[in-house]
């Protein structure tokens, strides 16, 4: 088996690569749904881009060589957490094929983010909301 490599998403390409992977999402699996492949990720280009003073995301990929064999996105929003009185992060876009490894570090690397962003938990699946 290839080594695993854990990369965040940080061009057009990579963009590409992910809205291209054909995985299965963990979340829809466990409610006894199918995830439906190759459906559009309309919303992570848009908000990838985006950093405003309250929220920020991080998108990554898993690849085992040139394929790519999960995806994940941590988001982080200031807003929520003052509303809350809590520092959560979220995690969501968590598919990943049947590769346990990449699963955890995938899960492993959005906690890690989620917590130098000054968070000291993760929740999710999470659908990713853009409040201003």
């Amino acid at each position: 088996m290839l080594a695993l490599e854990i990369a965040p998403v940080v061009d057009q390409a990579g963009r590409e690569r992910s809205s291209r992977f054909h995985g299965r999402s963990i979340g829809r699996s466990q409610l006894g749904a199918s995830a439906a492949l190759g459906a559009p990720r309309v919303h992570r280009t848009r908000i990838e881009t985006r950093s405003s003073e309250h929220a920020r995301a991080r998108f990554l990929l898993a690849r085992r060589g040139n394929r790519v064999v999960g995806t994940i996105g941590a988001f982080t929003n200031d807003l929520y957490n003052e509303f809350q009185g809590t520092r959560t992060g979220f995690f969501g876009f968590f598919e990943v094929v049947d590769d346990p490894e990449a699963a955890a570090a995938l899960l492993s690397t959005a906690e890690a983010w989620v917590r130098e962003d000054g968070n000291v938990s993760i929740l999710g699946p999470a659908p990713v909301f853009d409040q201003r």
